[in-house]
């Protein structure tokens, strides 16, 4: 879900519990989970004002992009979901 979010573009707002690997990018914070509820809602509120940043070449790095990979991945893939 983290992944698919910031592929979106979506300013996300993940627990300091999550590994740092789901940070692809720089739309992306963590918080700890003892925070307040307050806490939390200012940096929700902090990240919509960034809105929705869609970085392919972050996504690609990552290894997220299909068409970045080579062919024998895209067909273990294909394999794999059919």
């Amino acid at each position: 879900v983290a992944v698919e979010a910031q592929a979106s573009g979506l300013p996300c707002v993940f627990s300091d519990g999550m590994s740092e690997e789901t940070k692809i990018n720089s739309n992306v914070c963590f918080v700890p989970l003892n925070e307040t509820a307050d806490f939390w809602a200012e940096k929700t509120e902090e990240m919509k004002k960034l809105g929705r940043i869609t970085d392919q070449t972050a996504l690609q790095t990552a290894g997220y992009d299909l068409s970045a990979v080579n062919q024998a991945q895209t067909e273990l893939l294909e394999y794999f979901y059919n």
